[in-house]
């Protein structure tokens, strides 16, 4: 979280979720900076395993440099997390070259992304 020295007038800030959690196999987005790029937004995610307190697991498309990133749920534009942790973003090819790994959507281990309502509340002034 940041704490910015004047109002911002022409945007909303994003809505973040206080209580309870989002929904078992809910559609997410993920929108960070990994490796260098201006800008990631990546969609087509879903909630696969939300049954630990303090985070959920996901199959979204990360790679390092994304931890931090907000996630969002896509059906309502609430942030429900932050990213933390996933799975191996390359592979090696036989010729030794590197590639993105790829997973199915249910397969690999998933992205780790600690709830928002973890986080402590920060209070305007």
């Amino acid at each position: 979280m940041i704490r910015l020295d004047r109002p911002v007038t022409d945007r909303p800030a994003l809505e973040i979720r206080t209580s309870g959690k989002i929904a078992d196999g809910a559609a997410i987005v993920l929108i960070g900076h990994p490796k260098g790029l201006p800008i990631k937004i990546a969609g087509g995610s879903n909630v696969r395993s939300n049954a630990a307190t303090k985070y959920f697991v996901a199959n979204l498309d990360s790679y390092g440099g994304n931890s931090g990133s907000a996630v969002i749920d896509a059906a309502t534009g609430v942030v429900e997390g932050i990213l933390v942790r996933g799975e191996s973003d390359y592979t090696t090819t036989s010729a030794g070259c590197y590639i993105s790994y790829v997973c199915p959507d249910t397969g690999c281990r998933g992205e780790d992304i600690t709830r928002i309502t973890n986080l402590p509340r920060v209070l305007k002034k």
